[in-house]
């Protein structure tokens, strides 16, 4: 089996730049930059009518 050459452009977006895949984005950014914790990113979304 051949793999996908992740370093290409058009292939990293197709694994991690759909929003259906935020999940593995998410994951693998902590990872890469060892966050655990509280330190680790998460999905947060805010209601723009309450922030103006």
């Amino acid at each position: 089996m051949k793999y996908l050459d992740l370093k290409m452009d058009f292939m990293f977006k197709q694994l991690f730049g759909h929003p259906s895949r935020k999940s593995i984005m998410i994951a693998f950014l902590n990872a890469l930059l060892h966050r655990t914790g509280d330190d680790r990113i998460v999905e947060s979304m805010s209601n723009s009518k309450t922030l103006s």
